[in-house]
């Protein structure tokens, strides 16, 4: 009898041990939540676990079915709008497809799609998929980003140097311009890396309209690029320029109403709107929206807008 015993203990041990050993690699879906449950409740325990992983694993069948027919008409769509633009590129599948699938794995797969095609368009979703609770998944997300920002800064390297060695060419400054407001609106970068950019955009835009003052959608730029940085003697100039030199157009008076809004300047606001009304400015419709939002619906009355 106590042979038996003894017998039934270690067979119970040795199955703990593998059980363990499941859990750790994943290989059982509900991890280690019954573990103790199976370890102090020989029989009983291992009953509870085999009917958990068995309505689990059929929930993960079930969410990969529907994952994987939602992935194909995504996908087709995906591809079609790729072949109209002629960028069409084969494999592509996005990682907001992979969270509909509850399966590690796959999720996996999706990654390395996206981490070898062009990784750039899934910037957002990769800032997701490096807090997924799969290390891996994490892995390939941050190795994709890392990637990213090398050859953003190889690029932005290349256009600096180019720009140096010309730096009386509109054409090599423009280029370094929009490379470096692409990299700041990527949304790659974060903390000290993005305020270090977002000055030296701010200078490079400065520099081109002391060359350039009729460029009025450089002091747009400037502008907004300045109230992210918290300069609002900056931004105040580049609108009183805009208003100074276009005040017939919406531009610098939906940039004050924005700033003020910023600053919660609810009497500024009011004042840019009655100066709308007063120098009889041409609005867009997405003008009108804003100002509308602002004043209130009676605004149609005798505004003049463009469609």
């Amino acid at each position: 009898m106590n042979d038996a015993v003894l017998w039934l203990c270690l067979i119970h041990i040795l199955i703990c041990a593998v059980l363990g050993i499941l859990m750790w690699r994943r290989v059982i879906r509900s991890g280690f939540r019954l573990f103790w449950i199976v370890a102090l409740i020989p029989l009983w325990g291992l009953i509870c676990l085999f009917l958990l992983e068995r309505i689990l694993r059929k929930k993960d069948r079930k969410g990969a079915e529907i994952g994987v027919e939602k992935l194909k008409m995504e996908d087709e769509i995906y591809r079609s709008i790729l072949k109209e633009e002629g960028e069409r590129e084969e494999g592509i599948v996005s990682f907001a497809d992979a969270t509909v699938i509850n399966d590690a794995e796959t999720r996996r797969e999706l990654m390395m799609d996206i981490l070898y095609s062009d990784a750039s368009r899934y910037i957002s979703l990769l800032k997701e998929a490096r807090m997924d609770e799969d290390t891996e998944v994490v892995h390939y997300a941050t190795t994709a980003m890392v990637e990213l920002q090398k050859d953003y800064d190889q690029k932005l390297k290349e256009e600096e140097e180019a720009y140096e060695e010309d730096p009386e060419n509109p054409d090599r400054m423009r280029s370094y311009i929009a490379l470096l407001a692409d990299y700041i609106g990527s949304g790659l970068l974060e903390g000290n890396m993005l305020l270090a950019r977002r000055e030296r955009y701010s200078e490079l835009l400065g520099q081109y309209l002391s060359r350039f003052p009729d460029e009025k959608l450089f002091y747009q730029k400037k502008a907004y690029n300045d109230m992210a940085l918290g300069r609002k003697k900056d931004v105040a100039e580049c609108i009183r320029i805009l208003l100074a030199r276009w005040p017939e157009d919406e531009d610098g008076y939906l940039l004050q109403i924005t700033y003020d809004a910023e600053e919660k300047n609810r009497a500024g606001i009011d004042h840019t709107l009655r100066m709308i009304r007063r120098n009889g400015v041409f609005l867009t419709s997405n003008g009108k929206n804003i100002v509308r939002y602002w004043a209130g619906e009676e605004w149609d009355e005798g505004v003049e807008s463009a469609t």
